[in-house]
């Protein structure tokens, strides 16, 4: 569910999806489709994060990475637990 669309046309231009984390790659791959029915010519990802295991979509890949990221639950620096913990200046992993 869409909380605000893009207010400017995406017709013939490059658009560049940023996002904190790249997990299984679902809501990326949403948006990305979306982009390209408004008429976007090339769509690209940058991920701060990008999560290492094998559940990803295989077409949903980050054309620019931070860092990589073992398969655990992560949180702060902009990912939170349960809307908490956002604003923690650091990226830390839930024990498993």
């Amino acid at each position: 569910v869409w909380k605000h669309k893009p207010a400017t046309s995406l017709f013939g231009r490059r658009v560049l999806l940023v996002d904190d984390i790249l997990d299984e790659g679902y809501t990326l791959q949403g948006v990305r489709t979306w982009c390209l029915e408004q008429g976007a010519t090339d769509v690209r990802i940058a991920a701060m994060t990008v999560k290492k295991h094998d559940r990803g979509l295989p077409d949903v890949t980050a054309d620019y990475a931070g860092i990589e990221l073992p398969d655990r639950y992560v949180f702060g620096f902009g990912m939170d637990v349960n809307e908490t913990l956002r604003c923690v200046p650091a990226i830390y992993a839930m024990k498993e």
